[in-house]
């Protein structure tokens, strides 16, 4: 084989090496995850779904950023806390009384993030007139069907009820 003949092969099989890695890099990227309302902002679909009069997407939009205030601040005590625990591990850490504590602690953060979302969807829900409310319930099924399924569970939570029923 002559030289030239092989330097040809050579770049003809570098050009497909390298539009093979191309096509993994830039080509195959997994598709962006989903929110509720597709990509509109949370009260854009809270809004939507729920047929809010100005006066009430106003409220909303209060509540959201009160909302949000409080969320930023029960992640950043949650950063701590993670950071404790991490600490702990390192620290090769198996005193019952100290691992105890940080779990006590951790457990109560996450008692307050439950209590927080509860608090807000309860306040949304005074939002309503009487004629929201039943959009409000299907709204909140809706993002509880999508929320489980987030969490691996494609069948969602009705058809989990009927298996439990047989």
């Amino acid at each position: 084989m002559s030289k030239t003949k092989f330097l040809t092969i050579l770049v003809v099989l570098l050009l497909v090496l390298n539009a093979i890695t191309l096509y993994f890099f830039l080509g195959n990227k997994p598709a962006p995850r989903k929110k509720p309302g597709g990509n509109r902002p949370y009260s854009e679909y809270i809004t939507k779904k729920l047929n809010l009069d100005t006066v009430q997407q106003q409220k909303l939009k209060e509540l959201r950023d009160k909302h949000k205030q409080e969320l930023d601040s029960l992640r950043k005590e949650d950063r701590q806390i993670q950071e404790a625990k991490t600490q702990l591990l390192k620290d090769g850490v198996t005193d019952s009384l100290k691992l105890d504590s940080i779990f006590t602690v951790s457990a109560a953060n996450k008692k307050k993030f439950e209590m927080a979302f509860h608090n807000h969807f309860m306040q949304i829900r005074a939002l309503c007139r009487p004629d929201q409310l039943e959009l409000f319930n299907q709204t909140l099924d809706e993002m509880n069907k999508r929320r489980m399924q987030g969490w691996g569970d494609k069948k969602g939570p009705q058809q989990s009820n009927e298996k439990e029923k047989k």
